[in-house]
This record gives structure tokens, sequence and C-alpha cells, in this order.
């Protein structure tokens, strides 16, 4: 029986050019009764642990390689030529390899990550290289006609190599194939070398190669038909039998055999599951574990009032486990880092995940959930009977997270520390979309297709699946062979890997240096391992998530507003968690912008749930998840809480676990003290069993059914009863959540409730600071302080800083209260130097006080006018004065400063700039103030939102009347019919690739914004007509509500009215006489009207003052023209 081994092997991770995944090229190898088997990617190593851990599941010898991409030199900017194949023959070398592939991605980065032959031979040791037959040195200089040349460079290769060196060839029909074989064929006879038989494989199957191309397609950005691109001519680049692979190479059978020969000298092993933690080094030369007990009883001392017996044995327990697993390391390196987080003042979050449930993360600040009071278990985190690395997650003020990481850094060494790669891969909508542009489906069916496939967080369908739940999806499926063949590509390609990217949060901390035991990469200069999280922590490496949490800022931020204004000792982490106002404003539902607790649902079930106590808190976060609401429990929960249903326990031994969570399990650690009460588990054990309920492996529940019974019989629990709380766990276990995590989270939620109830203007405050940028959730939290009767005002330039800030204001009956002035960093094109610089300068008498005292260079023309537009100005004047202006007084502004630096008289002293003097010949009492809906056009374009009110209030009761909210759409209403009433803007028309017409716009009611879609049908022309800017409509259509977007696809349209309706007259004046210009004020006198006259510069529109208006009069119009010429009078 022939056999054969495949050494050019790509897969998914040759980032959008193979579409091979890992576990098919391991089956297909065992199907072809492989021995072993190679992954060699484009200059990667991204999948290498995965590979190595499935092939050996599989019993199939993994073989660590690369196909690397070779230049001349690989310091200097040229493209590469060549490739060859890497292939590690031990441990050694795979080392080699990993600091191969590492220099070529930080060292030799240019359009494709490069190596150089010298740096080859540098760590050529234990690698073998093979030559390859299609863009490998030999034969690319064959195909050149440079004999001699190819000649040289596999001497070359044999010098440093010596007998690890191949020649490949490959038949796959290509050009110049005979020609690179024979001239190959003599290389190796003059050197001694050998050759072997290859395929350069990049689809599992012959019929795979359009997903190459497809997938070649999306990385080129190109469509298929375009017969500009480059194009795969081959669909031989599959994974070949080793029948297939004898037929082509029956005239040198023992080339396949070289490909056994070089797989038996390949077995790389690597300790999996090793703990590869830094040295940490200890004061006094202590050791590790002595030097952790004694920071552990001192926090011990610091956090209790005394050393209970069970204080005492729990803390034992939990240090003999972690020296016992060799992990105090481990916890004196997050010590460490936490300890300069405190001592530099950088908001620590509580925890979160099952590290709250360690008294001794507790002790040393790492936690701050006693898990005494709150009953956590220590097993839930770390088990003693199942061997793995604790997982401590953290989060970070959002503002100063990087500082810890720089002292990560600083601390062990930029050799030692890495960020972390993530990889994209093509999800269900995702792919559908990217197929559907290479394949130039028309626009409208690929986004049509695409929403069909719901989108809810916290879930995930793929298109299978959607296919067989979603009939619309399923009949368009159907009706057509082009949609069948475009939805058959996404789904083959549906999950692939589409590009990488650097962890939110993930950082690697070595014992070694990190390119010899992973291999690197850089992303937007940061330098991280080819890696991904979960390969990281199978070699043993320390992972550690730092992780930015808005809400620690906004705290952070509101406790010094607190200290500046109440008290100096003020202490969040000494509030009472029994503050009735707190938990008034929770039961009322108002938790909007509190941590965890403002979605729609959340505060309904607050409202429903009536939280009374901090363990209500944790409960409701546990519960707040898509599987209990689904199952029931929750409504369960809250009959048992409220009284309405008796509380019963199955046994009276479950009581003191189930009493707080009124009888439901609610918590995985229930199901843990059910376990070791009533079965006599461990902990340990009772950990595993929660683990296996949670997988719902048949097998192993009915063996462990068996231990949980005879456990029960011996505590003298009757089989009967000892059945129904297995089946009871069972039961809840697929809902349980970790109550360490849950109370960990349930404090920041507290927290964040607690400073909105008692000390509303300065959290409101610093709430909006921290989504200055996010114009939906600013106009969300605006919308609270409106509601909670908190008066926000616009930005101002004598008075914002950069964010959002505590003010006095004058209330309505005349008395001082505390309000919020809007900051100038919400403000569009304002960047941070020109904030800086009004901030250091301000106050400013006027708008020429202003322009000669900031940086004109940072507060540019651009500034100047978004300052103006979002009413930041307005102490100054009036917005269209101010806008006419402006311009004029800057030049004179910077005269001024040029004069004074040159010691000259400064005819501009008296900062009247703003009379006196004319723009373009016009007087200034030519300019009319703008309406207050214009001045609201201005806030959007500006601030993202309206401040001193909104276009729809003039009709605000009828609108309440006639509408649902937008903001109360959620994602269960996806698919529904819906109707949603507001004012349109930035309706376009679009042209599909299939050339049909449709519209898109933006809808906005009182409360949110939504996409509206218009495909063209029957009514399309009338549809459109209404469909304009300003107009007050109301949209009948089928709702799309997923994560990032909300849309209707609109069915009917109905025109209410169009707000600030009044068409405007435009007149192009620019270049005109003063002459003319004379007599079109003239002329406007004598058509004296309500209609608007802007006046046309090249550069700025200008609107005139009201006493300039004109009637809508063809007459107006005809004399106009006749006086300036055609074509400089429009209507719009």
């Amino acid at each position: 029986m022939t056999q054969f081994v495949h050494l050019h092997c790509h897969s998914e991770f040759s980032i959008l050019e193979s579409s091979n995944r890992i576990k098919d090229l391991i089956s297909k190898a065992l199907e072809y009764d492989m021995p072993a088997l190679a992954l060699t990617d484009n200059a990667t190593m991204y999948g290498s642990i995965e590979f190595y851990q499935k092939a050996k599941q599989a019993n199939l010898n993994p073989i660590m390689g690369a196909d690397v991409y070779v230049s001349s030199d690989m310091t200097q900017k040229e493209r590469w030529q060549h490739r060859l194949v890497l292939l590690a023959k031990s441990y050694k070398g795979y080392q080699h390899l990993i600091k191969l592939i590492s220099k070529a991605h930080i060292e030799g980065m240019y359009y494709k990550p490069r190596l150089d032959l010298a740096t080859i031979a540098e760590f050529s040791d234990d690698l073998i290289v093979i030559s390859p037959g299609g863009r490998g040195p030999i034969a690319s200089y064959i195909q050149d006609h440079q004999e001699e040349r190819a000649l040289e460079v596999a001497t070359y290769l044999k010098d440093v190599f010596g007998n690890n060196v191949y020649l490949g060839v490959q038949r796959v029909g290509g050009a110049h194939e005979d020609m690179v074989e024979l001239a190959s064929l003599d290389i190796a006879k003059q050197l001694g070398l050998s050759m072997v038989a290859m395929n350069n494989v990049y689809t599992l199957l012959r019929e795979d190669a359009a997903l190459r191309d497809i997938l070649f397609s999306i990385q080129t950005g190109k469509v298929m038909d375009d017969m500009s691109r480059a194009k795969f001519q081959n669909n031989e680049l599959f994974f070949k039998s080793p029948q297939d692979m004898a037929a082509l190479f029956s005239d040198y059978p023992e080339w396949l055999e070289n490909t056994l020969v070089i797989a038996d000298q390949c077995h790389v092993e690597i300790e999996m599951e090793q703990v590869l933690l830094p040295h940490f080094e200890c004061p006094n030369n202590q050791s590790s574990e002595e030097y952790l007990e004694s920071l552990v009883w001192e926090g011990i001392d610091r956090c209790y009032d005394e050393r209970t017996p069970e204080i005492i044995e729990r803390v034992n327990f939990e240090l003999s486990i972690i020296s016992k697993m060799k992990y105090p390391n481990y916890f004196l390196i997050i010590f460490d880092f936490l300890d300069f987080c405190y001592q530099e003042g950088i908001p620590v979050g509580p925890g979160r995940g099952s590290a709250a449930g360690s008294i001794v993360s507790y002790a040393l600040g790492i936690t701050k959930c006693d898990p005494i009071r709150y009953k956590l278990l220590f097993e839930r985190f770390l088990n003693p009977e199942r061997v793995s690395m604790p997982d401590i997650d953290i989060d970070f003020c959002i503002k100063r997270r990087g500082e810890v990481i720089d002292y990560i850094l600083q601390t062990y060494g930029q050799a030692y520390v890495s960020q972390i790669i993530t990889f994209g891969t093509m999800q269900a909508r995702a792919v559908v979309r990217d197929v559907g542009r290479v394949l130039d489906v028309p626009l409208a069916d690929v986004d049509r297709i695409a929403k069909l496939i719901p989108s809810t967080p916290g879930t995930y369908m793929s298109i299978p699946d959607a296919l067989e739940q979603v009939s619309e999806l399923k009949d368009l499926y159907e009706s057509s062979d082009q949609f069948h063949e475009f939805i058959d590509f996404a789904i083959k390609l549906e999950g692939i890997t589409r590009h990488t990217s650097t962890h939110a949060a993930g950082v690697v901390i070595s014992r070694d240096p990190l390119d010899t035991v992973v291999p690197l990469t850089q992303n937007d200069g940061q330098v991280a391992t080819q890696y991904a999280m979960a390969d990281i922590e199978s070699i043993g490496l320390l992972k550690l998530d730092i992780l930015g949490l808005r809400n620690l800022t906004v705290i952070d931020d509101t406790v010094s507003l607190i200290k500046a204004s109440y008290d100096p000792k003020f202490d969040i982490d000494l509030i009472s968690y029994e503050d009735q106002a707190s938990y008034d404003i929770l039961l009322q539902g108002k938790g909007v912008g509190v941590f965890q607790c403002e979605s729609k649902g959340m505060r309904q079930l607050m409202k429903d749930m009536k939280p009374g106590v901090f363990e209500d808190l944790i409960a409701l976060l546990a519960l707040y998840r898509p599987g209990p609401l689904g199952s029931g429990m929750v409504n369960d929960f809250i009959s048992n809480k409220l009284g309405q249903t008796e509380v019963q326990y199955p046994l009276p031994e479950l009581e003191p676990i189930l009493k707080e969570t009124y009888g439901m399990i609610v918590y995985q650690e229930q199901v843990m003290q059910i376990a070791s009460t009533i079965a006599g588990f461990s902990l340990g054990q009772a950990d595993m069993l929660r683990r296996a309920m949670g997988k719902k492996k048949k097998d192993v529940m009915d063996k462990l059914r068996v231990e949980f019974i005879d456990g029960a019989k011996e505590r003298n629990v009757p089989v009967n009863k000892a059945n129904d709380v297995f089946d009871l766990c069972y039961k809840f276990a697929e809902y349980g959540f970790n109550k360490s995590h849950s109370a960990a989270y349930a404090m920041i939620s507290f927290q964040t409730a607690f400073l909105k109830a008692n000390y509303t203007v300065e959290y409101m405050a610093s709430l909006l600071s921290s989504v200055v940028s996010n114009s939906d959730k600013t106009a969300l939290y605006m919308q609270e302080c409106s509601d909670l009767e908190v008066k926000v005002l616009p930005p101002d330039v004598n008075e914002s800083k950069h964010f959002f800030t505590v003010v006095s204001v004058t209330t309505e009956s005349g008395d001082v209260a505390k309000g919020i002035r809007f900051g100038l960093g919400a403000i569009k094109n304002v960047g941070d130097g020109a904030i800086a610089s009004i901030i250091e300068d301000a106050p400013f008498k006027d708008l020429s006080d202003f322009c000669l005292k900031v940086d004109l260079k940072q507060c540019n023309k651009r500034v100047m006018e978004s300052l103006i537009k979002s009413g930041a100005m307005d102490s100054f004047g009036e917005r269209s004065y101010l806008l006419a202006i402006f311009e004029t007084v800057m030049e004179k502004a910077q005269i001024t400063i040029r004069e004074r630096s040159n010691g000259q008289v400064s005819l501009f002293s008296d900062n009247q700039v703003g009379s006196g003097f004319s723009i373009n010949e016009l007087s200034l009492e030519d300019y009319r103030v703008f309406s207050p809906a214009e001045k609201l056009k201005f806030e959007k374009e500006m601030l993202g939102l309206y401040i001193s009110g909104h276009p729809l209030d003039l009709i605000k009761d009828r609108l309440m009347a006639i509408k649902t909210p937008i903001t109360s759409f959620q994602a269960e209403d996806t698919n529904k019919i819906v109707s949603v009433t507001g004012i349109l803007s930035g309706c376009k028309r679009i042209i599909t690739r299939s050339k049909k017409e449709m519209m898109v716009g933006d809808l906005e009611d009182l409360t949110g914004t939504l996409t509206v879609l218009i495909f063209h049908d029957d009514s399309f022309e009338e549809k459109v007509a209404q469909f304009q800017d300003d107009h007050v409509v109301t949209v009948k259509g089928r709702l799309r509500v997923n994560a990032d977007e909300m849309s209707v696809s609109c069915m009917d349209l109905t025109l209410h009215e169009k707000l600030d309706g009044a068409k405007s007259f435009y007149i192009d004046v620019d270049g005109l006489k003063m002459e003319l210009l004379t007599k079109i004020k003239k002329l406007n006198g004598e058509f004296k009207g309500t209609f608007p006259v802007y006046l046309k510069f090249a550069d700025k529109t200008i609107a005139t003052h009201q006493k300039f208006w004109v009637v809508e009069d063809d007459l107006y119009r005809v004399q106009l023209e006749n006086l300036i010429g055609r074509g400089r009078v429009w209507i719009a």
C-alpha cells in the first residue's frame, strides 16, 4: 500500500488564502492512513498549538512547520522573492522556528513578514528546509533561466543545513514544471541532495477551489467577475490521497518515500499544561510561600476584626492548596501590580469571576468581596482535584489601564511580556456580506438575507440553523440558483478566520524570553503572541486579563467631586450596603446609568422583584440572562420572594443553602454545597459534578448519580429524595451562575446606584463625561437628567471644561441649584489642544478677546465654526452674526498679535472688532438671527444631539399619542411589524449593483434613532416623495434589532408635516461688485416677505437679516436673474 505524508499544507490561518480547518485536515490524514502531517501556514504559526493538540489526540504525528517568505535582505524595503518550507525536527527546532517567525513579523515586515537566508542560517539547527517546486528559490531561478544562481542557493542551503535540505517537486499543471523538475534533479545529483514530492495544499477537496478564489477576492477587495483581478487558475492544490500522489509520481516513487523519511525525523514534544510562571523576588530572602503567607495574614487583620476559627481554617486551607499546586508566585505577581495601583490611586474593581471566592484574594486586595460573609467557595476558583492555572481577571479604570500594563512591562521586561492575539472569524451575517459582495450579488439582496439571520446578544445562530428556523430565508434560498450557490458558499466559509487583532485585555508574562516559547507578531505597533488565549494557557504561560471598565472611572470621578464639594474623607468602599435610597431607585426601575441595570428588561425585572438587600442584587445579576429568563425560573423566584408562593425545600438540610434565593437554585456554588451536604462530596468533587452537569454527558451523569445516591444513603437520605435532589441540581445546573462573579459585580452595581441616589448631579456629570464621544449614550443620559430634574447647560467657552462639570444654575423659581455644564470635548472638530488653550485662557469678554487670548493654531477656523454652531459662544452674540464675522476677527487678531510682538501700537486694542467694518462689502446689519430649528440643526451637527430643545417639541404631545418610542424596541421584537414616528435625516438614494434603487435614512424620535430602508417596489416613488430630510413621518415595517443596529424595512410611509418647513432662496453673489449687491438689496425691499434669503460666497453661505426676506414670487426670481444672470438663483 502506497504511503505518503503531506509536508506542504495550509490551514485557515493562512488567512484569506486557505479554507482548510485544522480538524478537517487531520480527519483527511487519518482517512488516508497517513502517519504524520505537516502544517506550514504562510509565515505564521497561528494554528500550531491547536494542530499539535488535535493531532496528538488522533495519534497522528504533528510536524510543526511554516511556509516562509524570503527576500535578499529582510532589513530593506523590498518585496519577498521566494518561499521556503521549514519543518522542526525537535523541540529545539521548534524553538528556532518560533524565533524565525517572530523575527519575520517584528523585524522583517514589508507587505509580508520576510526572512533572508542569512537569518535562517543563524537558526538552522534541527530544522529541515525544503525549496518547494512552485516559488522556492531554486525553482524560481530555474524558471528565470538562472540555473547557476539556483545551484549557488542550493549549495548555500546544503552548507548550512547539511542533509536536512530537500528540493521539492509538485505536479499540479503549472507552467515550467517539467523544466524545473529536470533542472532540480540535475542540481540534486550534483550536490547529493534528495527530492521530495509535494502538493502545496490550500483546499480539502478539488471542488473547493472556488472557496480559495472567494477568499482571495475578499482579501483583495475585488469582485470575482473583475477581469483585472488576480485569479487562481489551478484546482489541483487540494489534499490528495497517497494513491493520487503515487499516480502522479509513478516514475519517482522514492520522492514519495522521502516524505516518510522526513516525517520520521520530525518529532516535536511540547510539554502541555506546564507552569512557566515568572520568578518573583521576595524581600528578606523569604520563599514565595513564606512571603505570601505573611501578606495574607496582614490582609486578614486589616479586613476582619478578629481571626475567628472559620477564618483561620479557611486561610490555612487555601494557602496549603496554593502551595501544593505551586501557585504562590502567581498570587504575588498579581498582588505586586495591584499594590502599585493602590499606591498610584488607580481605581481597581472589586473582582470578577470565581477569584472572589478566595479569602487569600480578599486579604491581598485582589478582590473586595468578603467570601465568608457571602458564602463564596474557593473550590469554584481553584479546585485541588483538577489541576489548572488560576484565572484572575481584574477591572481597572479605563483611563489608566495603560499605566498598569506599562508597570508590568517595566517590572518584567519587554522580552518577557506581550499582549495576546485574537482571531476574528466570518460569522453568519458577516460571511453572507463578504461572499455576496465578491459574487456581485445585488446589495439589497445581500442585506436582506444577512438581516434574516437572527442576531441576538448572548446567542449565536449559524446559517444552517437559520435556514431551518426562518422560513423567509429558506424560501429565498430555494427561490433561485444564484441564492442557493451564494448561501452554500457562505455556509462553507462560516467560522473561517478572517483577520487578527490584539486582545482587548490579555497580557502574557513568561519565565523565559517569549520568543523561545511562543511566536510573536505585531498588531498596530504592539508586540503580541501568535497564539490565542486558550493556546497560551495550554502551554503554561501566565495570562492576565487587564480589563478597562468605564464604570470604575465614573465612580472615581464622582468620588473626586464628592471630596471636593462635600467630604474630603469620603470612601466608596465604606458605604453602607443597606442604604435605602439606593434600593429605592432600583425598585422604581430608575436604573439608567447604574452598572448592569440600565437595560429596559433589567429595569422592569427590578421593579417586579423589588430588591431590598444586597443578596437580592446578587441574585438579580445572576438571573438576568437568557437561560433563566426563558426557563420561567425568574417568575418563580419573584413569586417566592414576594410571598405569593410558599417556599418549599425538598430536604430540611437544603434550607441553609437555598434560603437566600427563596428555595431556588440560582448559583453554581449552591449545586456544589448541595452535593457536599447531601452526598458527602468534597467541594472539589462537587465542582467536578457541577461541571459535568453543565455539559450534560449522559454516561458521566449516570456514573455520578450512582456516587451521589450512595453518598446520600450513607447520610440516611432516602433514595427517592436523593434522586429528586440530584434531578433538581441537574435541572438548574444549566442555568446556575457563578455567585462569586455576581457578588463582585453587584458591588459595582450598588456603588453606582448609591452615587446616583445620594450624589445625583455629581454622578450624572461623571457619567456623561464617560460617554463624551458616544452621542447615543449622551442623549440617553441627558434624557435621564431631564427626568431627574437636573439641568444640563450647553457648552460655553467661559465655563466649560474638557468634560462635563458641576456648576451652579438658577432654577425657574429663581433658586440656585446644582446643574451640569456640557464639556467642550463633546464638540466635533474641537481637539485636545484647542480645549487646553480655551480652558487656560478663559474667561473671555467677547469674540475678539477670545481670538486675542487663545492659540489660533489650535483654535483654527474649523474649530471656531464648530464652537459657534454648538452654542459654546452664545454669550458673545447671535450665532449667525458670529459665523459672519469670525474669520475677519481671527485675521485682525493675528495682525494685532504680530504688532504687539513687534512693539507696535495696535489699532485693534479696543477689541471692538465686531463693528465698523463689513464682510464682502456688506453691512453686518444685513444678517438675520437663526431660527430655533436652525440652531437645533447646528447642535445636532456639532454635538450629535439636541441641547436647547428638540425639533419634535412642537408636536410632542401629538407624537407621544401616535407612536411607539424607538428605545422601547428590544431584540425579541425582531421580525415584528411595527409603526414608529419621527423626523427624517440623512435620506439618500442608493443604486444597487442590480441597478435597482433603494432609499436609506435615519428616523429620530424623542428617545432614539433607527435606520429606515425602502426597497424598490410598486409604491417606491410614492414613498420617496415623502422620504425627505426634516419630514415628520410614520413608518410601518418589519423591525430588525441586534447588538449594533436597529432598522425598519418600510412597508408603508405616512407624511405628517415638514419641520422648519419653508424653503429658502439662495443667491450666488460670489465675485459680484458692490453696485450689483446694492441693487439686490433694493429688489429684496420691493418684494419683502417671509421667504428666507441666503447669500452664497465661494467659501461660505450667509443668512441675511429678516428685513431682506422676500415673497415666493416668480416675478422676483425673473427680475433677479435678469440682474445677475441665470444659474445664480435657486430654491432649496
